[in-house]
């Protein structure tokens, strides 16, 4: 291969390039193991297929901040899903695929599934502790591969993988040098290059982007000199042709002086407000935005005084009384997702993070924020011990309450019933939905068996998950030489007589 780039002096392409996380990881491993879920270990099993399907619907989504799973989607066209889909499979495989196959997958689907949001981490606090945790799972993560197998290291993702850390520690976290976010301007730059002559692309496309840019400085009140008749060029012929240039301004010199600045008059400005078509058409609206962040309580016809909420019985003061407040079914958090009572969220406290259940929203009847004031919540503690069959923590709920500010929630966590002890089957029914409409159509639903109290932590949550590696159970670890041992000699089992005699040749 010949690329004028590799002669760049100062570029050395095995650091300079780092590991690019949504196609190595998401539209890699996460890709090729759901494949071979489908189309192998699955195949010709049409009623486990089946099962499967309506265990993706049946997953609950709370906390993940994507909408429910389309189980027949996801089987199906397994050979066609895209990085959103595997980004929903990777957080959901440990709870679906459990006893479906074999124990060496699955065991690798877990580690896979507490491997993903250590590297979709936004933020590090400390970069050689998470360095040495993301090694070792990285680590972990391929023994057990090559403890299922030893053929998947005939893709080169998964030798790419171990240089993540190295680049992690040079150019920061690994979601911050993702493509995911640099992909999303493909359409854009499409759409402009279809209103070209094709005579040259990408001069069209950075005049239509500067035209763009111009308009929505204009449009968001941005100033701009005053443009003066000394300014104006005249129309002059090209240097060696006949042909003239259309008149146009010289660029004007900056300027300190205020009234040479002028912005849009406020006729132009009036049709720019919060959450308008003209917004959403320039990009200047905040997708994040939620006009009413507490969704009262329909039952509750006016405000009530303190007493009568639950919270009072655990907390309750002079200021607090003389209120009247509100109840409320949802609210938004601070990290814009929606948080409901019965939901299970991070609370910052004196003495670090804890996890809990939200059993109340309350808010003052004379609030203009739009955010609720106190939260009740009920304390759930991380079990001890090896913890589920999924390889991740069970929650203990106590008898202590609290009464939280809402600025000491920090976000919602999933959780999910562990169906596989309770020994869960499809056995209720619900309906189908389709264009946002219930229609006669029935489907197979899950139906969770007691106790319901077991609840499990989903720790492959990928969204907030800096503040849920805390609770994580570690990864099992394996000895190197062994686990490679004996892969190898399954491998070498598999060959056929010339196979081996080629091989030890």
């Amino acid at each position: 291969m010949i690329n004028p780039m590799w002669r760049l002096e100062g570029l050395d392409a095995h650091q300079d390039t780092p590991v690019e996380i949504l196609h190595v990881v998401l539209l890699g491993m996460v890709k090729y193991f759901w494949r071979d879920v489908i189309k192998h270990q699955l195949k010709d099993k049409a009623p486990a297929k089946q099962k499967l399907a309506t265990r993706l619907s049946s997953f609950e989504p709370d906390g993940l901040g994507i909408s429910r799973l389309r189980g027949d989607t996801l089987t199906q066209y397994a050979g066609s899903l895209v990085g959103r889909d595997f980004r929903a499979v990777v957080q959901a495989a440990p709870f679906v695929l459990k006893g479906m196959v074999s124990e060496p997958c699955y065991d690798t689907w877990v580690c896979l599934s507490k491997l993903v949001p250590l590297i979709w981490q936004p933020e590090i606090a400390n970069i050689d502790v998470y360095l040495a945790t993301l090694s070792n799972e990285i680590k972990q993560f391929l023994l057990l591969t090559a403890r299922w197998t030893g053929r998947w290291f005939n893709k080169p993702k998964f030798h790419i993988l171990v240089h993540l850390p190295e680049h992690v520690r040079r150019f920061g976290p690994a979601i911050l040098f993702a493509t995911e976010s640099f992909e999303s301007f493909n359409a854009i730059i499409r759409a402009k290059s279809i209103h070209s002559n094709r005579q040259a692309p990408s001069r069209d496309i950075a005049i239509a982007f500067s035209q763009w840019n111009r308009l929505r400085h204009f449009a968001s009140g941005g100033y701009f000199i005053r443009l003066s008749p000394e300014n104006f060029e005249s129309t002059r012929r090209r240097p060696g042709g006949d042909e003239e240039h259309p008149d146009r301004y010289k660029r004007p010199q900056f300027t300190a002086d205020p009234e040479q600045w002028k912005c849009a008059g406020p006729g132009v400005l009036g049709e720019v407000v919060a959450q308008a078509p003209v917004n959403q058409y320039l990009g200047l609206v905040d997708t994040n935005f939620r006009e009413h962040k507490c969704e009262h309580d329909s039952s509750q016809r006016s405000a009530k005084p303190y007493t009568e909420l639950r919270m009072s019985q655990y907390h309750s003061t002079d200021a607090l009384r003389s209120r009247l407040w509100w109840s409320c079914r949802t609210c938004v958090l601070q990290d814009n997702y929606v948080c409901k009572v019965e939901d299970f969220v991070v609370v910052a406290g004196t003495h670090g993070k804890s996890l809990g259940k939200v059993i109340e929203i309350a808010q003052w009847s004379q609030d203009s924020t739009g955010d609720p004031d106190l939260l009740l919540i009920q304390t759930y503690n991380r079990s001890e011990g090896p913890g589920s069959p999924y390889g991740m923590p069970y929650l203990v709920g106590t008898p202590s309450y609290a009464v939280v500010p809402y600025s000491h929630v920090i976000c919602t966590v999933n959780t999910q019933h562990s169906c596989f002890e309770c020994k869960c089957e499809a056995t209720a029914e619900e309906q189908v939905r389709q264009e946002r409409r219930e229609t006669t159509l029935t489907r197979k639903k899950i139906k969770h068996e007691e106790p319901l109290q077991k609840i499990v932590l989903n720790t492959a949550q990928m969204h907030a998950s800096q503040h849920i590696l805390p609770f994580r159970i570690p990864t099992q670890q394996l000895d190197r030489e062994a686990t490679l041992r004996k892969s190898a000699e399954a491998i070498f089992s598999e060959l056929t007589p010339q196979q081996r005699l080629a091989a030890t040749a």
